[in-house]
C-alpha cells in the first residue's frame, strides 16, 4: 500500500467533522465545490501528488462527503442565493426570455418576498394546496370556494366594523387644527 492509501489523519471515521480536515483535505474539498465536482482536478489545486488516486480515496472518506455537502450548502446559501436573486430581478425585464421564464421568476420573487399565493391563502386562512384549481376534484373546488367565501366574508366583516388599520378609526384623527403637531 503507497502513501496515499494509508489514512490521512481521522479519514478512518465517519463520525468526524468539517473541522477534523487536514490543510489538504479541506483544500480538495473547497477546489472540488469550486470546479463543479472534479475530484483529480481539485486534489491536483490542493497539492496532491497522485491526484487521480487521492481523488477517488477522499471521495470514499464519509467524514469527506460531509464536508462537501457542509460547502455545497455554503456556498449556496451564500453566493448561489445572492446570485439566483439577481438572476430573479434582471430576467423581469429581459425581453429575449420568454414571458413564461420572466412569470415564473416574478412568482418565485413575490413568493420569496411573502407575497405570492401562498401568503394570500395563509393570511385568509385558506386550505394550503399546491394542487392547481385546474386538478382539483369539485368537492376540492367546493371546499376552496367555501374557505374562500368565508375568508372574505370575515375580512369584510373587520373591515366595516373598522379593525383593520392602527390609526384610521375616527377617533384616532384629529378633531381640529391645533392637535396637529406640524414639527412631527
Amino acid at each position: 500500500m503507497n502513501a496515499m492509501m494509508q489514512p490521512i489523519e481521522n479519514d478512518d471515521s465517519g463520525e468526524r467533522g468539517v473541522s477534523f480536515l487536514t490543510g489538504l483535505q479541506a483544500a480538495y474539498v473547497k477546489e472540488f465545490v469550486k470546479n463543479g465536482a472534479n475530484g483529480t482536478a481539485a486534489a491536483t489545486v490542493a497539492g496532491y501528488k497522485d491526484a487521480k488516486q487521492a481523488s477517488w480515496y477522499l471521495q470514499q472518506q464519509p467524514h469527506i462527503r460531509a464536508a462537501i455537502r457542509a460547502e455545497q450548502e455554503r456556498v449556496i446559501m451564500s453566493k448561489g442565493a445572492t446570485k439566483a436573486v439577481g438572476f430573479m430581478v434582471s430576467a423581469l425585464d429581459d425581453k429575449l426570455l420568454s414571458g413564461a421564464v420572466r412569470f415564473q421568476c416574478a412568482k418565485w420573487l413575490a413568493e420569496a418576498a411573502g407575497h405570492g399565493l401562498a401568503a394570500h391563502r395563509a393570511a385568509l386562512g385558506l386550505p394550503d394546496s399546491e394542487k392547481p384549481i385546474s386538478e382539483m376534484t369539485l368537492a376540492e373546488l367546493d371546499a376552496f370556494i367555501t374557505a374562500g367565501k368565508a375568508a372574505t366574508a370575515k375580512l369584510k366583516s373587520s373591515i366595516i366594523e373598522g379593525q383593520i388599520g392602527h390609526d384610521d378609526t375616527p377617533d384616532s384623527q384629529p378633531t381640529d387644527a391645533q392637535d396637529v403637531d406640524p414639527t412631527a
